[in-house]
C-alpha cells in the first residue's frame, strides 16, 4: 500500500515537473520587417521555435524569468508589423483569459494590439484566439454525444421480419392488401440468432403491379426487415420508383424500434431533435 512518504515524493516530483514546465516554455521569435513570414498568416517553414530559457535575460528585469509568449500586432501609418518573442511581464490574455488582446490606439494613426499566452509551446503564431471557441467545442461534444446515443440505440434495433412471398396461399401476414397485425407479429432483434438477416435499422418494401395486371386491379408484395445499408443513404425517409414492367417499388428505411409496421415510415424524432439542435447551436455561433 503507498503509505504518505511515497504521496509526499510523488506530489514533489509533480509539482517541480509543472514549475519547470511553466518556465521552460517554447515560444516563435521574429520580426516582420526583417522576415515578411512573420506577419499574418504566419508561415513558420523556415523557423525554429525559440525555448525561452536560453534567451538573455533583460537588464531591467534582472532574475525575472520569461514565462509567456508574445504576439505584437502594430499599425503605423497604414503599415501593418508583427513582433513574435518571449515575454517577461504581465498575465496570459486579459485577466488570464487568452482569448482576448490587449488593443491600443494613438495619433498619427497608430494601432497596436498586445497579445500574450503560455497555454502551450508557440502559442503565438496566428491572430487572437476566437472567442466562441469553448461554444464550438461543446457543441462538438454535443455532437459526438448525439451520434453515439443514436448508434447505441440502433446496434440492438428491433424489427418486424416478414415476407409476402413466404405467406401460406389465402393469408396476408406481412400487410400486403390489409393493415399490418402487429399482434400477429414480433419484432425481433436484428443481430439475433432469430433474424433473417443482420443490421442497425429497419426497412420495408413495397412492390405494386399496375392496374389490371390480375383481377384485384393490383398486384402488391411487401417485405419488412432488417437493413444494414441504405440505398438512399440515410434513414426516417422513403425512396420510390417505376421498372421497366410498369411495377411501382417503394422502400422505407427507419432507425427506430419497430418503426417498419406502418403504412409510411415516420422520419426518426431521434433524428429531427438532433437536426434542430445543430441548426439552434449553429445559428447561435454565428449570430
Amino acid at each position: 500500500m503507498i503509505n504518505k512518504t511515497h504521496l509526499l515524493i510523488a506530489s514533489i516530483i509533480l509539482l517541480v515537473f509543472a514549475v519547470e514546465k511553466g518556465f521552460s516554455i517554447k515560444c516563435w521569435e521574429c520580426r516582420s520587417d526583417s522576415d515578411p513570414k512573420c506577419a499574418d498568416p504566419f508561415d513558420n517553414s523556415t523557423l525554429s521555435i525559440t525555448d525561452c530559457r536560453q534567451v538573455e535575460p533583460k537588464e531591467h528585469l534582472p532574475g525575472v524569468k520569461a514565462t509567456m509568449c508574445r504576439k505584437i500586432r502594430q499599425k503605423v501609418h497604414g503599415e501593418w508589423r508583427y513582433f513574435r518573442s518571449c515575454a517577461w511581464m504581465g498575465e496570459p490574455g486579459i485577466e488570464g483569459d487568452e482569448r482576448f488582446c490587449l488593443m491600443r490606439t494613438g495619433t498619427y494613426n497608430i494601432f497596436m494590439e498586445y497579445c500574450t499566452c503560455n497555454s502551450k509551446d508557440g502559442c503565438n503564431t496566428g491572430g487572437k484566439n476566437n472567442p466562441k471557441l469553448l461554444q464550438i467545442g461543446l457543441l462538438c461534444l454535443l455532437a459526438v454525444l448525439i451520434f453515439s446515443t443514436i448508434i447505441l440505440s440502433v446496434n440492438a434495433i428491433r424489427c418486424y421480419q416478414c415476407s409476402s412471398q413466404t405467406d401460406p396461399k389465402g393469408i396476408d401476414n406481412c400487410g400486403a392488401y390489409v393493415k399490418f397485425n402487429k399482434t400477429q407479429n414480433i419484432a425481433i432483434e436484428c443481430n439475433s440468432d432469430e433474424s433473417h438477416m443482420p443490421g442497425s435499422f429497419c426497412m420495408k418494401v413495397v412492390q405494386q403491379g399496375p392496374r389490371g395486371f390480375i383481377w384485384d386491379g393490383r398486384w402488391r408484395q411487401v417485405i419488412r426487415r432488417c437493413a444494414s445499408v441504405a440505398d438512399t443513404g440515410v434513414t426516417g425517409v422513403c425512396n420510390w420508383g417505376v421498372y421497366e414492367n410498369g411495377v411501382y417499388w417503394e422502400e422505407c428505411y427507419c432507425a427506430e424500434d419497430s418503426c417498419n409496421n406502418s403504412t409510411s415510415i415516420k422520419v426518426s424524432m431521434k433524428f429531427v431533435f438532433s437536426l434542430l439542435i445543430f441548426i439552434t447551436i449553429s445559428k447561435y455561433l454565428n449570430s
